[in-house]
């Protein structure tokens, strides 16, 4: 009976001693958190892309076409007030657009109008036309315009139309001052991240120590698409919205542990 008797008093303290090996081990590895934070702000920037497009055989004339209305675009674009560094236009592209041939020039057909109680079944034989040796091309330019207020994107689409422009991209929002909100968000989240740190520290009756590491997660700068129309004629119709962007922050920090 003794000797069971110190047998459990020895596993006892064996408990005892690897739970303080423990929490010691968890005092020496720190504490672990994520902290986050997000701003919210109106969009101030708004960018488009218009487009220019003739399909025509002969070249030069097509470019001159589109060289005056680029001209034409950009003037109206500046009288908005948009300065030239927000104004860019593509080189011109050339898309050639070749004949459309038959692949199947001796294939047989029933006519629709045959009776059913003829003996015989009239026929027909496509026969292959006359391939055009000429080649047309599909010839464009994209004009991309920033915009600082929304109102004068609609303002846009009245000029662009009386011009001849025929497609335009999804408008996207953006903010010009990103980088120096995203700081400001990342200081936030490193707040934050100590800030949990601290009650959870408090939690365990433990004292917050150093930061042993810190991590900042992938950012990307916000961008939001407001609308989206392949024509002029879908775009005059649809309503501009600007709604908020977000800007988010976060960051893994682990920090280390005192014993009180």
């Amino acid at each position: 009976m003794s000797m069971f008797r110190g047998t459990l008093r020895g596993i006892w303290a064996m408990a005892l001693t690897l739970s303080s090996t423990v929490a010691l081990a968890n005092v020496e590895n720190g504490i672990t958190v994520v902290g986050k934070a997000t701003l919210e702000q109106a969009p101030d920037q708004f960018t488009v892309v218009l487009t220019l497009e003739q399909r025509t055989r002969i070249i030069t004339k097509a470019k001159a076409k589109i060289d005056q209305q680029t001209q034409l675009l950009t003037r109206a674009i500046k009288a908005m007030g948009v300065e030239d560094e927000h104004i860019t236009s593509t080189n011109l592209q050339l898309v050639p657009i070749y004949p459309r041939q038959d692949n199947h020039p001796h294939r047989v057909y029933i006519e629709d109008d045959v009776n059913e109680r003829e003996s015989a079944v009239a026929i027909s034989v496509n026969k292959p036309n006359k391939a055009k040796s000429d080649i047309a091309f599909d010839i464009r330019r994209q004009v991309s315009v920033q915009l600082s207020d929304v109102q004068d994107y609609e303002k846009l689409l009245d000029k662009a139309l009386k011009i001849g422009v025929t497609r335009i991209s999804p408008v996207q929002s953006g903010i010009r001052n990103a980088d120096k909100l995203y700081q400001q968000a990342l200081s936030r989240a490193v707040a934050n991240a100590k800030a949990k740190a601290q009650r959870l520290a408090s939690n365990l009756g433990v004292t917050l120590g150093a930061v042993k590491s810190l991590s900042e997660h992938a950012y990307r700068a916000p961008g939001q698409v407001m609308m989206a129309a392949e024509s002029f004629d879908m775009a005059r119709k649809a309503k501009s919205y600007s709604g908020t962007d977000q800007i988010t922050a976060e960051v893994t920090v682990t920090f280390g542990l005192k014993s009180n």
